[in-house]
């Protein structure tokens, strides 16, 4: 340290804790604050007049070259109206700030605004700049004003430590608040804890009943129903599988014989699909088509191998086979629709599904509220006038005052 630098360090100020108040006003008023912000606003407001009659003069601006083609004319005259347009939108959105605290924001945003709006305008400008240059150019110039001018506002807010002001106008808001703040918060820090617990007997309730569901008997029921039904669906696929294969080889000389015989629309069903055709066939009645197929078999027009494979496979579907396969096939059908009736009667998935789901929405409940707890903790440590002082004193020390006890 040189033996001058006392001379460059700021004299130090004390004050009592009581004073802050009266200092700040003191020091917004010695600092012109309200003069600054109130001189930038009428200043905004003048920019952006001009800036509207700068348009209007762009919007009756003359071309630079009139022997232009009217498509062309048509392009530029609605790229006009759409920059217009965009320039005006945003002229109306400029809200200059009331209050010191609002000048960083606003500069931010402003800068924001003007950036978003320069990709908007991007191919309209480019346009324009062919026709209307100069009239283009001075509305951009008068945007950049109104830009520049904010960042210098910002910049003076910033260098006399406007926000540090009102952080210290909302410290002792807080302050003052302080104890019915404390109050408010405990007793919603209360509130929210005896929430919790009765969400956490829920939850807990909730586990119970899922578990009770899933170690009961009706639960064990649906589990059992569920392997009966896929080995009954298994049973009916493979008799199916078994029809479809022994009518697969006859498919051949029914289509043909169809056409001899009386007996087309029986036919057609046993071609189209033979279970649902036995199913239906209460008389067996293809037997006796068949027998009658086979003595008219050398009409049939069918090669000497398919002929004597479709006079086995005839021989191997007597009636009595057909009847025993069709019996079968009836009562899987019928015990497979008995066995989904009773699981669809059975609640019990769903039931635990519905428990699950308010299990999985108690939860996040918990979480929520957890947080909620956690977010009032902190909100109560901040509204302590202890750590509000402590806060007071640290800002202060910036502007070159020290703080004293009262």
């Amino acid at each position: 340290m040189g033996i001058f630098d006392f001379l460059k360090k700021k004299k130090e100020k004390r004050i009592k804790f009581n004073q802050i108040e009266n200092w700040s006003e003191k020091y917004m008023k010695d600092n012109s604050i309200e003069e600054i912000i109130n001189s930038f606003k009428k200043e905004t407001k003048t920019r952006i007049k001009e800036a509207r009659e700068l348009l209007k003069k762009l919007d009756g601006a003359a071309l630079m070259n009139e022997d232009i083609p009217q498509r062309v004319k048509q392009i530029m005259e609605g790229n006009k109206k759409n920059y217009l347009r965009k320039i005006n939108l945003f002229l109306d959105e400029i809200k200059p700030p009331k209050l010191c605290g609002e000048v960083k924001e606003f500069s931010k945003e402003l800068s924001k605004k003007i950036d978003y709006l320069s990709k908007e305008t991007q191919r309209s400008f480019m346009v324009l700049k062919e026709f209307v240059e100069t009239e283009l150019v001075t509305v951009v110039r008068k945007i950049k004003e109104i830009e520049d001018s904010a960042k210098r506002l910002n910049f003076l807010m910033k260098e006399k430590k406007l926000e540090e002001i009102s952080k210290l106008k909302e410290l002792f808001s807080q302050f003052h608040n302080a104890k019915e703040t404390m109050v408010a918060l405990k007793e919603s820090k209360k509130k929210r804890i005896l929430e919790l617990e009765e969400i956490e007997k829920k939850e807990k309730k909730s586990v119970l009943d899922i578990k009770k569901l899933e170690n009961g008997s009706e639960y064990s029921d649906y589990y059992e129903l569920k392997k009966e039904r896929q080995k009954i669906d298994l049973e009916i696929q493979n008799m199916k599988k078994e029809l479809l294969t022994h009518f697969s080889t006859l498919e051949k000389a029914f289509k043909k014989y169809k056409r001899l015989s009386l007996n087309e629309t029986l036919l057609d069903k046993y071609i189209k699909n033979p279970s649902k055709a036995i199913i239906e066939d209460e008389e067996i009645a293809i037997s006796e088509v068949m027998d009658k197929m086979l003595l008219s078999i050398n009409k049939l027009g069918l090669k000497d191998k398919k002929k004597e494979k479709t006079e086995e496979e005839i021989k191997k579907l007597s009636k009595e086979f057909l009847k025993e396969k069709r019996n079968k096939l009836r009562k899987a059908i019928k015990e497979q629709s008995e066995i989904k009736d009773k699981l669809n009667k059975n609640n019990s998935l769903s039931k635990i599904s519905e428990y699950k789901m308010k299990l999985e929405k108690r939860k996040r409940d918990i979480e929520n509220k957890k947080a909620e707890i956690k977010e009032l903790k902190k909100k109560i440590k901040n509204a302590n006038p202890k750590l509000i002082k402590q806060e007071v004193k640290k800002i202060m020390e910036e502007f070159s005052v020290i703080i004293e006890d009262n």
